[in-house]
């Protein structure tokens, strides 16, 4: 398809940076390899795959379209909307993402037990009830309205689509792709945030060992006996699945029976968490501070084995991470790489690296800690509202803890477990972990004038570095380190600075607070088009100088 045909069939003016994407998009199809678009934020590259999609649907291409959330599906999906509302856009989903109760007629996820599905008020669609372009919310109210179940409608759509949505979560998972791969064979693939899809794919699951049935409480004693597990030791501790699903399955049957909706609701979340163990596909288990965390080593192998039911496909983001991990996911398929420069100018984005401090572990003290709290509130003091990022949720829980005890008048508003605002003299600091739901992918009320990400947040369990570092060695690559995690730690980082700067109008500093990021193989890694942003190295006294200017 020539790139000028595209300008007469959309409904907004492209950019030259979306022109281009659009190129490569269809560039890609046509020579049927893979391609890794590397773009910053804010240039449009939702926009350019909902508009690619729906031009080569006029083609009679089929295509699939993988993002991390629903809240980007729909994106997407209002995308298509204004591209072409006629496309055969279709959303698909698991039980739990579509399920049409509202407690009020049938008692919610109840679906998620397949010997209770039959009494779910909500039937199977007629074959005549096609959901196109209706992003998972839509689809869920209509679906409701209609008294048929949302995930029969979609999944029996799947097969007429034009375009195929789903969460990356279908391209991960055994038992999603397995359920997903036969409708999307020898379709287009395209992938938004393409970057989660390692870290998402080594980091299976996690969950809080905190439960009420009795059932899963038997399940968490043989869990909190050790602090590491393979996946086969553990299977052979706890026993068949079938014999789990039969005592759970009645247990559920009685609160049913019972009419308790919310500890039905509870129950039915426990028993999905615990199925994960029998279900995931995960090397090691580790059990840290009441978290149950799954980990896959390597799952660069099983999305190579994925990609190859596709014709090509394009992946995007603007911080995808080592190349050298794209390559071994696609294989034997050529990859094409294109790097796009950022839209805005070095005045509205001023990044500096904090080069005093480092979070190492060995660092972690009650007076670096206090530390960190101190200069939160002198950044705040220099700005409207700030973004603070740590690496991990303990981190985010210690600084809490710490603000609290030395600063008590501090109106201190708990959001979420992964979301605490402070307000001081009118200013606001939003504090969250890197890589968490806030650092990627969504919008604080009121954006953020300066972002703060403390620490290199090494996103793996130490003794699965190693082994991944191992295994790029093994490979002849000269720096495995780099593919194996330190580019997912800077990925994070960058997301979280991403945040300060959501369009080509907007301005903010970002600041990486880490002596580590000045290391030559850390710097390396950082996306191309961020590092030209980079304006210096100070410690945390030239910093508030150079902020007076």
């Amino acid at each position: 398809m020539e790139i000028e045909q595209v300008y007469t069939r959309l409904p907004y003016t492209p950019t030259k940076t979306q022109i281009r994407i659009l190129d490569v998009i269809f560039r890609t199809h046509e020579r049927h390899i893979y391609s890794l678009i590397e773009a910053a934020n804010g240039v449009g590259k939702t926009t350019c795959l909902a508009t690619a999609a729906a031009l080569l649907a006029k083609q009679g291409v089929r295509t699939t379209i993988f993002c991390m959330t629903y809240k980007q599906i729909s994106r997407v999906i209002n995308e298509l909307k204004k591209i072409d509302a006629d496309i055969k856009a279709v959303v698909i989903g698991s039980h739990n993402a579509l399920c049409c109760s509202d407690n009020s007629v049938t008692p919610r996820t109840i679906c998620r037990i397949r010997s209770l599905r039959f009494s779910c008020a909500y039937g199977k669609p007629s074959a005549d009830y096609l959901p196109w372009l209706l992003d998972s919310d839509e689809l869920v109210r209509e679906s409701r309205a209609k008294g048929v179940c949302a995930y029969e409608a979609a999944w029996q759509s799947v097969n007429n689509a034009q375009i195929i949505l789903a969460t990356q979560a279908y391209l991960l998972y055994d038992n999603s792709w397995k359920k997903i791969s036969r409708f999307v064979d020898n379709s287009f693939l395209l992938v938004d945030e393409c970057h989660n899809l390692i870290h998402s794919g080594v980091s299976v699951f996690s969950f809080t060992l905190d439960f009420e049935s009795p059932i899963c409480k038997r399940v968490l004693q043989t869990l909190m006996s050790r602090t590491r597990w393979s996946k086969r030791k553990l299977l052979e501790k706890l026993g068949e699945e079938e014999s789990f699903l039969k005592n759970t399955e009645q247990e559920i049957m009685a609160l049913i029976d019972s009419k308790n909706n919310y500890l039905l609701w509870k129950i039915i979340n426990e028993y999905s968490q615990i199925k994960l163990l029998w279900e995931t596909n995960y090397d090691r288990l580790f059990i840290r501070q009441k978290q149950c965390e799954g980990y896959l080593g390597y799952p660069e192998e099983s999305l190579n084995q994925r990609f190859r039911a596709f014709c090509g496909g394009v992946l995007v983001s603007a911080t995808p991470g080592s190349i050298e991990t794209y390559k071994r996911i696609v294989h034997d398929t050529p990859l094409y790489v294109e790097k796009l420069p950022a839209p805005y100018t070095k005045d509205q984005l001023k990044v500096f690296i904090l080069n005093d401090f480092s979070t190492r572990y060995k660092e972690r003290t009650p007076q670096n800690y206090i530390k960190v709290c101190e200069r939160i509130f002198k950044l705040l003091s220099k700005t409207g509202n700030l973004g603070v990022y740590f690496p991990s949720y303990e981190y985010l829980n210690k600084i809490a803890a710490t603000i609290a005890e030395r600063y008590p008048t501090i109106p201190f508003i708990v959001h979420s477990a992964s979301l605490i605002e402070l307000n001081h003299y009118g200013n606001r600091a939003m504090l969250s972990v890197q890589g968490g739901r806030e650092g990627e992918g969504s919008e604080i009320p009121g954006g953020l004038d300066m972002v703060l990400v403390v620490g290199l947040a090494l996103p793996f369990p130490k003794s699965l570095l190693v082994a991944r570092e191992k295994m790029y060695r093994g490979l002849g690559i000269s720096n495995p380190d780099e593919p194996a995690y330190i580019s997912w730690a800077t990925q994070k980082a960058v997301q979280a600075i991403g945040r300060v700067i959501r369009g080509p109008n907007d301005r903010g500093i970002g600041i990486l607070m880490d002596r580590r990021f000045e290391y030559h193989r850390v710097l390396k890694s950082l996306p191309s088009w961020f590092q030209s942003y980079i304006w210096r190295s100070a410690d945390f006294e030239q910093l508030m100088g150079l902020l007076e200017v």
